[in-house]
């Protein structure tokens, strides 16, 4: 047993130091042909203070051009407060800068075409990050809780918001979504409680469940004249929003869509046909509004449709349904 013992030792003991091939100027590097990459020291307290990463670095006689930060990088380095990055940089890894907490100031480089999931998480200073235009793919919760962070604009080149990609960003006032979006993920809003409007481009053609989940101060909402499907508590308890239009092209409502928005005071349902409502495991319509809503909210439906509307549960618990 001994002996295994120090076989497993003499094993592992390189893979602990030789997690960076070089430091440099006080940066941690890996090397892959031409190109380098930053990296950790394995500790996770690699960086403090301002960070200057060159766009490239000399090692061994040879020159290095710093083409991406490597996941974990910076991760968990609770004195970071800046990073310079240069433009040489395309990619920015998974757990990239999660949960450096006094990181205020970040650049991100023309260049850079990737984020990767979860690359700013809990980043609780950041007020004000720019994301290049050249970016079209951001990973799973990449700005999850940056509470501190109060406008964002997405690159006209980004097509999905990924799953929780701005979830808990408290402090979130105002999003542009460009025309090119396809998808909204789940939980891609929730918790932005700060969020007041959002104008979702006709391109989108899925918004997850919870995407908008929370987002209590939420007061006006554009939904897209693409989409088919409202999902699971898409926006349960966004409590300040006064009406929702619901798009010609919606044929179908999930269960809890509007649940814990007391302030409707009026649905605009522009759908011919009433759209689908799901029944539950014992037969029951799944609640997409807060029942006292059915009471005090007037319903607007097409001038051919009030028939329909009327005679089609759950939509005919309405008691006030009027011809748009």
């Amino acid at each position: 047993m001994k002996h295994l013992s120090l076989f497993f030792l003499f094993v592992i003991v390189p893979l602990i130091t030789n997690a960076f091939d070089a430091k440099i100027n006080d940066v941690y590097y890996n090397f892959m042909g031409d190109n380098a990459s930053v990296t950790s020291s394995g500790s996770t307290r690699s960086y403090t203070g301002k960070v200057v990463i060159p766009s490239s670095v000399i090692y061994n006689n040879k020159t290095y051009v710093v083409t991406s930060i490597g996941n974990n990088s910076f991760e968990t380095c609770p004195d970071l407060t800046e990073v310079s990055i240069p433009n040489s940089v395309t990619s920015i890894g998974n757990f990239a800068f999660a949960n450096c907490f006094k990181l205020e100031t970040i650049t991100l480089p023309e260049n850079l075409s990737t984020i990767g999931k979860q690359a700013f998480k809990s980043c609780k200073s950041i007020s004000n990050i720019t994301i290049p235009n050249n970016v079209v793919s951001i990973g799973e919760r990449a700005f999850w809780a940056c509470q501190k962070l109060s406008t964002i604009s997405l690159p006209n080149k980004l097509k999905i918001i990924n799953e929780g990609t701005f979830q808990n960003c408290s402090g979130l006032i105002s999003i542009n979504l460009n025309p090119g979006i396809t998808e909204i993920g789940a939980q891609a809003f929730s918790g932005c409680s700060k969020l007041t409007s959002v104008n979702i481009p006709n391109s989108v053609t899925t918004i997850g469940s919870k995407a908008f989940f929370g987002c209590s101060g939420l007061k006006s909402i554009s939904l897209s004249e693409s989409l088919s499907v409202i999902n699971d508590a898409t926006f349960k308890g966004c409590k300040s929003l006064a009406s929702i239009t619901i798009p010609k092209s919606v044929i179908e409502i999930k269960s809890e869509a509007f649940v814990g928005c007391c302030e409707i005071k009026d649905v605009y349902c522009n759908p011919i046909n009433p759209p689908k409502i799901g029944l539950d495991i014992i037969g029951y319509y799944y609640q997409i509004f807060e029942e006292s809503i059915l009471s005090t909210a007037t319903l607007h439906v097409h001038m051919t449709s009030l028939n329909n509307y009327n005679s089609t549960d759950p939509w005919s618990l309405f008691k006030k349904i009027v011809k748009l």
